[in-house]
């Protein structure tokens, strides 16, 4: 790309400075036209003069493209990724983000590529010395610059190298599940200093980084928040959160994609807060919440109510992970249906249950009352609801028909865009008889018969990392967003 002779796009760096790294991104603006993404990792920025920096170049650029010209409308730079600043100890070295960069895919569901970027000069959270820390940027088609030292879960994550470690992300790339059942980083360590552990990592499963970043609550403003406040159902969240095993350890629950739910006080498990009660306490609201997109009707009459978000449930020890997606809300002859996608993965070790992924009406309430209905908002509440028996019958038993699901508290604004189209789910495998089962596990117990919030703040998760490569594990201390 670089010999412009035989190129179509040349990429020429700051003055003095040199291209290290480049990779294939994807469509990270979502144009229809992949990018590439350039590192320049002994580059200045606004954070200092040695802290590196990407760059996200798009894909229909010809000639050159001066990256020094980057913030000028029609040089070609989409957007650059700026690194933190150098560390407070006396040896701290050049931060050099960018020394490594690799596309990681769609990690976030929004259609954009996503980046991973290295920068193995990054000082430890306590000080250390080089440990080392990779970034996940989420693609975005905005052109504002990215700030690796104010990164937010909207933007991204942040990978912390441990202190045993030197230069995590000196190598760095991602994987379609290669060595796990997600998609992954894989970041290389051992580069600055003789004494790191050596090999490649598995810094953590990509699936998790929404669990560990975007269960953090984004900022409220009272009961009037144009939300849907459904926690699904107590007794499984229950179930899910208390099946966390250390020895084997995955968020248990995670909110993403427009959901979100209160943070876990537990560092270990990492996620949601699961909203447990006591068990004479009435039902806890606000475990989790969706985000409207669109209505039938804002007057307070029968209407559906679409909302967009995901919650994870992962239960290693049990073997699956079901995911709850893009519920809707209908109102209707006072009650309201929930019709949602219901994704269940269960591992050959729950040999009485199937995969199964469907879009499905999951559950009917009754309204407490009318809908209230003010100049800015409508708002409806409704009572415990029941499983149905569509919902039972298509997830193969998982959850039992009739059991008891958590109320709705449905609040949205009086100037919500008009319904959009319905998203739909693979169709439902063909039902498998399984003679003597009659205990839904998901209830842990027995059964009748399965975009517009603002950017949260940062949280952590402790991580495990596995080598891959030389059969060695550089560790890794944690994953932040923000």
């Amino acid at each position: 790309m670089n010999d412009p002779a035989g190129s179509v796009m040349k990429i020429v760096p700051p003055a003095g400075e040199a291209l290290r790294s480049f990779a294939g991104a994807g469509d990270v603006d979502w144009d229809g036209v992949p990018d590439v993404v350039v590192g320049v990792p002994t580059q200045g920025g606004p954070n200092g003069a040695t802290t590196g920096a990407a760059y996200v170049v798009g894909g229909e650029a010809r000639g050159e493209v001066l990256l020094a010209d980057g913030d000028q409308p029609g040089s070609g730079v989409l957007f650059p990724i700026w690194g933190a600043a150098p560390g407070t100890t006396a040896n701290a070295l050049e931060v050099a983000t960018g020394a490594a960069v690799a596309a990681a895919g769609d990690l976030d569901g929004d259609g954009r590529a996503d980046l991973a970027i290295g920068a193995p000069g990054t000082e430890g959270a306590a000080g250390q010395y080089a440990s080392g820390a990779a970034y996940v940027v989420f693609g975005q088609a905005s052109t504002a610059p990215i700030d690796a030292a104010a990164l937010r879960c909207g933007q991204g994550a942040r990978i912390r190298g441990y202190i045993g470690s030197r230069g995590l992300g000196g190598d760095i790339s991602a994987s379609s599940g290669a060595f796990g059942a997600d998609p992954e980083v894989v970041v290389g360590a051992g580069s600055p200093s003789p004494e790191s552990v050596g090999g490649f990592v598995r810094a953590i499963p990509l699936g998790d980084v929404a669990g560990a970043c975007e269960a953090a609550e984004p900022p409220t403003g009272g009961g009037d928040n144009p939300e849907v406040d459904w926690g699904f159902r107590e007794g499984f969240r229950r179930y899910v959160y208390n099946g966390f095993d250390p020895a084997a350890p995955a968020v248990p629950i995670a909110a993403s994609n427009g959901a979100f739910c209160p943070v876990g006080h537990d560092a270990a498990r990492g996620g949601c807060d699961p909203h447990l009660k006591a068990p004479a306490d009435p039902v806890r609201r606000d475990a989790f919440r969706f985000t409207p997109i669109g209505a039938g009707a804002t007057d307070g009459s029968d209407t559906t109510v679409a909302t967009i978000g995901r919650i994870t449930f992962r239960y290693p020890g049990h073997f699956f992970t079901l995911r709850l997606e893009d519920p809707w809300f209908t109102v209707q002859g006072g009650k309201v249906t929930v019709k949602a996608r219901m994704d269940l993965d269960v591992d050959p070790g729950l040999p009485a249950y199937q995969s199964a992924d469907v879009r499905v009406d999951l559950g009917t309430f009754p309204l407490e009352g009318p809908a209230e209905v003010t100049s800015p908002y409508v708002k409806w509440k409704t009572g415990a609801g029941v499983l149905t028996a569509a919902a039972g019958a298509a997830l193969g038993g998982f959850l039992g028909i009739g059991a008891e699901l958590d109320p709705i508290a449905l609040t949205i604004p009086r100037g919500i865009a008009a319904l959009p189209a319905e998203p739909g789910a693979p169709a439902a495998p063909d039902p498998v008889e399984k003679p003597g089962v009659n205990v839904g596990l998901g209830d842990g117990g027995a059964s009748a018969a399965r975009p517009g919030a603002a950017s949260p703040p940062a949280v952590s998760l402790p991580l495990r990392g596995r080598a891959v490569g030389e059969g060695r594990i550089a560790r890794v201390a944690s994953l932040t967003c923000g």
